[in-house]
């Protein structure tokens, strides 16, 4: 099975629709980021490190 490739961008663009959590804790690491830094954080380990 092949995996559909996406690009940054995309990825950037569906995770800035994700609602902030609405009462994060930060002793649970719960917090919010930039969609930015996400993507290339879930770019990195799927395409880097095959995750």
């Amino acid at each position: 099975m092949q995996k559909r490739l996406v690009r940054k961008l995309e990825l950037e663009m569906l995770l800035s629709q994700v609602k902030p959590h609405p009462h994060p804790k930060p002793n649970l690491e719960q917090y919010t980021i930039p969609a930015s830094i996400a993507a290339n954080i879930l770019y990195i380990a799927a395409y880097t490190y095959n995750d």
